[in-house]
């Protein structure tokens, strides 16, 4: 049963690539970092199948700064609520907070594409911040729990500046 579910997901992940590429048509690095960085950003959370705690490490928000700072604002929200929903499907967490993340990416690529000319890991650090100050008060509002909301901003925002810290620049100069 469980093969099967994941085989629907893989199957909607595919299906979800190719329109895609329809979309971009033949620009090729963009297809490419796109599909790359949506299956790295989306398999990232698939430890909420077996783990949901106030630990919360993810890369969608990493790669859609990268995407913002690569390929512009608009691409970036396109990436951003892709990955979101893409990794809230495979990790089984489709709940009332995908609205508040959505809101909270569709902020953070626009943001990444203003500030570009700040270096990665300060806007990776400056985005993921503004990404939780945005979210929080909203989880909070649809009645979180106050201590898990401020573990799980606090452990990502670590967890973000690390992911920036280190492998931010070499991810723009592959990509952008």
């Amino acid at each position: 049963m469980r093969l099967k579910s994941v085989l629907v997901k893989a199957a909607a992940s595919l299906l979800a690539v190719a329109f895609l590429f329809l979309v971009f048509g033949q620009n090729l690095r963009l297809l490419a970092a796109f599909a790359v960085l949506l299956l790295v950003s989306s398999f990232s959370t698939f430890y909420h199948n077996y783990f949901h705690g106030p630990i919360n490490f993810e890369l969608v928000k990493f790669s859609t700064v990268i995407m913002s700072v690569a390929f512009g604002w608009p691409v970036a929200v396109l990436f951003g609520i892709s990955a979101t929903v893409v990794s809230r499907l495979w990790s089984g967490r489709i709940d009332h907070r995908i609205l508040p993340s959505v809101l909270g990416i569709i902020m953070v690529s626009f943001w990444a594409s203003a500030l570009n000319g700040l270096e990665i890991r300060q806007l990776g650090l400056i985005l993921t911040i503004a990404y939780h100050a945005i979210t929080a008060p909203i989880s909070l509002a649809m009645g979180d729990n106050p201590g898990f909301v401020a573990a799980y901003s606090f452990t990502n925002i670590v967890f973000n500046s690390l992911i920036f810290f280190f492998l931010g620049p070499p991810a723009v100069a592959l990509i952008a």
